[in-house]
């Protein structure tokens, strides 16, 4: 069963989401880009590395815990104004772009996603020329690309695997 992802109308990829189990609203699978796909991608999978960096610079703004509970706007408006917020920023712009659809073709809604490209994972935090180095020890892994979705309805999930079995 195929799900395709949509940005902007142009179909940028595919998966079946066999990866992990089928229980509950989320669902993890490889992910096949298209053509089109592939140049989107760089964009859309910005977003895992760009949050891995947010930890320290949360660390850094300068409000306490409670601070950041009382006046959220205030934590956001500072954190928009480093590097990594607006990495994060970004990555979220072009996520919000995308539409998955089920295998009739259908729109399913998503509350979270996250489409991660391995190979930039490992990665993440290296230099430019570590990441090199990595990259031709280990040029092609057997998957590339991990799509992770939760859905607003969990029963859309069965919905969709129904539809496929009749």
């Amino acid at each position: 069963m195929s799900f395709t992802l949509w940005k902007q109308g142009v179909m940028i990829g595919e998966t079946d989401f066999a990866l992990g189990g089928r229980r509950g609203r989320q669902r993890i699978g490889a992910f096949h880009p298209t053509p089109s796909g592939m140049l989107a991608l760089p964009a859309i999978t910005a977003m895992a590395p760009a949050l891995l960096e947010c930890g320290a610079v949360l660390k850094q703004l300068p409000l306490s815990d409670e601070e950041l509970e009382r006046d959220g706007d205030a934590a956001l408006a500072l954190f928009e104004r480093t590097p990594e917020g607006r990495r994060v920023l970004a990555a979220a712009e072009q996520i919000a772009q995308l539409e998955l659809r089920d295998p009739s073709g259908k729109p399913v809604t998503f509350e979270s996603f996250l489409l991660s490209d391995l190979e930039e994972l490992a990665t993440a935090g290296a230099s430019s020329r570590d990441a090199m180095v990595a990259r031709r020890k280990h040029p092609s892994a057997p998957i590339r690309y991990v799509i992770s979705v939760s859905l607003r309805d969990p029963g859309l999930w069965s919905k969709a695997e129904s539809a496929l079995e009749a």
